[in-house]
């Protein structure tokens, strides 16, 4: 990734830094937990004269629905409810935006330049401390990862847990936040000018283990990035956990084996996502979990049945060896019957985060083919590795 030295110093877990020694493949996290662990250098607030705490406007995008009026949102599982008994508690909602340019040229046929967003939003509570964080990364075909300068701590309230799913997500000027996967959200990154709308997210995944929750869905997605405009799907993950609280303590069990996940965009509109973890968050979110949303009708159809996942085409990485493909099948039911599904990906571009020689932290593009008996599609998608 061709980043400035200290934001990539950024980009390096805060677990890595404070404990040199611990091997890769224990950071912390799973899923939206692992685009945490890849988080700042601790930055100190913005401060006004005087040295108070310079409070940051929330934007108001035109159309957007204002903060303090998000509708109440039903889970499949039920209302969640905040453990406060916990000394620690962690919120996290995180996006990964994929689509294609639109083009003026309505006789060509070729597929329009591909760009691919992941933005998490992180806030965490120790006793009576708030914390929160952002981590953004951004690749556009044939320009490669572009630097946003959004990876960066934030100051944290508690109104970040004023609700457990819908509660405000923390801003700032660097990366302005309206609204939630709830009810709808717009983003916007000054530097690169780029602003990014998804619809309310569609739940596939509601996953619960104690007082812990795990939910994740799609909706459509319109970016536009300077002059360009994309449009395709965005993959939302919202995680809570009580008892845990990575931007405050450093964990080396909640990964066990790897962590291997794509958010892919299928031919012009269907949205793919799987996943394989192992560690102390496996019993939340599963060792293998993902959807299939072939197009807008499709929203709300629920997880992948017998999803496996393998790794292949392997380079080697210290002592260990970075996977360079991604091979998945599952089964889906169609009019009775039960069909076979694949997706083989090969993981291109890939931006090493850390390497500690017996493993690491990485980003990909993910790019290959689902395949329906003799049909196939295109996949475009972004790959986040554990080891």
């Amino acid at each position: 990734m061709p980043m400035q030295t200290d934001t990539r110093r950024a980009l390096v877990p805060t677990c890595y830094r404070s404990r040199p020694t611990a091997p890769a493949w224990r950071t912390v996290g799973a899923l939206a937990l692992a685009l945490s662990c890849v988080g700042p250098v601790p930055a100190a607030p913005e401060q006004e004269p005087g040295g108070a705490v310079k409070q940051l406007k929330e934007p108001q995008p035109q159309g957007a629905l204002p903060q303090g009026a998000l509708p109440q949102v039903t889970l499949p599982q039920g209302a969640l409810e905040r453990d406060t008994s916990q000394r620690y508690e962690y919120l996290s909602d995180f996006f990964v935006f994929v689509g294609r340019e639109v083009t003026a040229e309505e006789t060509s046929t070729a597929p329009g330049k591909g760009l691919v967003l992941a933005f998490d939003a992180n806030r965490g509570r120790d006793r009576e401390k708030f914390a929160a964080e952002h981590f953004g990364v951004l690749w556009v075909e044939g320009r490669g990862w572009i630097d946003m300068d959004t990876t960066t701590s934030l100051p944290g309230t508690s109104e970040h847990f004023s609700a457990v799913f819908g509660a405000p997500l923390p801003s700032s000027e660097r990366a302005l936040v309206t609204g939630t996967a709830a009810s709808g959200l717009v983003l916007a990154m000054s530097k690169v000018e780029l602003v990014l709308k998804a619809d309310p997210m569609v739940i596939e995944t509601d996953r619960r283990h104690g007082s812990d929750a795990f939910v994740t869905g799609s909706s459509k997605g319109v970016l536009t990035f300077g002059a360009l405009e994309f449009i395709g799907v965005v993959h939302q993950e919202f995680t809570y956990l009580a008892g845990i609280n990575p931007l405050a303590k450093t964990y080396t069990d909640l990964f066990g084996d790897a962590f291997h996940s794509v958010y892919a965009l299928v031919g012009e509109r269907g949205a793919l996502r799987i996943h394989r973890s192992g560690g102390r968050l496996e019993p939340l979110i599963g060792r293998h979990s993902g959807y299939l949303v072939p197009d807008e009708a499709a929203r709300g159809s629920g997880e992948l049945s017998n999803l496996e996942l393998e790794t292949a085409k392997k380079s080697l990485g210290g002592l260990f060896r970075w996977p360079g493909r991604y091979k998945t099948s599952w089964e889906s039911t169609v009019e009775g019957k039960s069909e076979k599904r694949s997706l083989q990906v090969d993981l291109k571009h890939r931006d090493t985060l850390i390497n500690y020689v017996f493993g690491g932290v990485a980003i990909a593009i993910a790019q290959g083919e689902y395949g329906e008996g003799a049909a196939k599609e295109s996949v475009l998608g972004f790959a986040l590795i554990v080891l």
